[in-house]
């Protein structure tokens, strides 16, 4: 039993398996299990404090500093905190405190649901996101570019 505890291969062994046991859970909390391994990401994300996102609208996990893979489905909403989002096709949104965004689309025809808050953006010429904001007056509105 003494040997086990020294054995520096067991040490390192054991540790790789934690770490990967956590990254694995890690994953989980953000991905659902119906994961989307086919699937290709709509774009990147980064948050910075009380920025979270949820893929079902339900479950929300907070929005990491490092780029976290964003796909259709996804909702964003900030407290106190600030997003950045870069979509595939060049398109980057900066979401504001008390935000809240869901991504629809494709990867080559991106559409960006602002429900409340704001957003300042950057689109390139050659885009097709379609920005939709919400209004009392109509359900929604395409923000003309």
């Amino acid at each position: 039993m003494h040997g086990i505890f020294h054995d520096r291969s067991f040490l390192t062994r054991s540790t790789y398996a934690t770490l990967t046991a956590f990254l694995a859970w890690s994953v989980a909390a953000v991905v659902p299990s119906t994961a989307r391994g086919a699937e290709l990401p709509m774009g990147l994300a980064t948050g910075s404090i009380e920025a979270h996102m949820a893929i079902d609208g339900k479950q929300w996990a907070p929005l990491p500093t490092s780029s976290n893979p964003v796909y259709a489905g996804t909702t964003f909403r900030t407290g106190k905190g600030t997003a950045s989002v870069r979509l595939k096709d060049g398109t980057q949104l900066e979401l504001r405190p008390r935000t809240v965004v869901e991504l629809s689309g494709s990867r080559t025809a991106p559409t960006v649901k602002i429900a409340v808050g704001q957003v300042f953006f950057r689109v390139p010429v050659t885009s097709q996101t379609a920005l939709l904001t919400s209004s009392r007056a109509t359900r929604s509105r395409a923000v003309s570019i």
